[in-house]
């Protein structure tokens, strides 16, 4: 029986150095909030997921695979390291904290990269919020006039100014969560005692890239890599 190859078209060279770059000295698998909580479990933490898709790639491609063939991975352990994968927030502690210097959180991206290219994501559960996404510009299905309302809660609170007739220096990016739970946004700009000016733009969905894996945006006609809109972006002065 010949093995099944995976595709490893999402996995560069630059990617395919940082992986095997990792020294295994376990420092990110101390540190990630996630790993602590998964109790021991190898495969949740950073050094499990680089080592095990490490593994794959070695039984596949490696100089041992190219002489005598390569080795089928099995389908459940597949499944497990897509899974693993996702229940990664990306909050960057590993990539604080490697002695190697390695940009992890890329190496995240491009995993949910490699698992989208090989069918094994997005997750069934990723599904309504893939659709959300598509159809409102936002995961929580949310329509897009409702997008600046915030804004507008706050006005007898903070000046809201018009960026394009004023300068402002610092982006304020409310992103898709803040927007739609006003009461949190308005608490951050009265911690930062600042005015708030608006300013009419084009991005949608930043965070989506990011989770899902950045390759899930080409399985949809209306989705492009890192591109898309949004009703409204904000700018904090500084």
């Amino acid at each position: 029986m010949i093995a099944k190859k995976l595709d490893i078209s999402k996995l560069d060279v630059l990617a395919l150095m940082r992986y095997d770059a990792c020294t295994r000295c376990g420092e990110c698998t101390s540190t990630c909030p996630t790993g602590g909580e998964a109790q021991d479990v190898e495969l949740v933490t950073p050094r499990g997921k680089i080592l095990r898709l490490r593994e794959f790639y070695k039984a596949q491609y490696g100089l041992k695979a190219r002489l005598l063939g390569p080795k089928q991975i099995p389908e459940d352990q597949l499944k497990e390291l897509s899974s693993r994968a996702y229940e990664c927030t990306i909050c960057g502690q590993c990539k604080t904290v490697c002695p190697a210097h390695l940009d992890t959180i890329e190496m995240w991206e491009n995993m949910r990269e490699f698992l989208v290219a090989n069918g094994l994501a997005p997750l069934p559960a990723h599904e309504s919020i893939i659709k959300s996404i598509e159809n409102y510009g936002n995961p929580w299905m949310q329509p897009r006039t409702q997008r600046s309302r915030w804004s507008k809660k706050i006005e007898k609170e903070v000046r809201i100014k018009d960026a394009t007739k004023e300068r402002c220096e610092v982006l304020f990016f409310v992103g898709c969560t803040a927007a739609y739970t006003w009461p949190w946004t308005r608490l951050a700009c009265w911690e930062r005692q600042a005015s708030i000016s608006a300013l009419s733009g084009t991005m949608r969905a930043a965070a989506a890239p990011r989770f899902f894996g950045r390759a899930c945006l080409s399985l949809r006609g209306s989705w492009r890599r890192r591109t898309s809109r949004c009703s409204r972006s904000h700018l904090l002065p500084s």
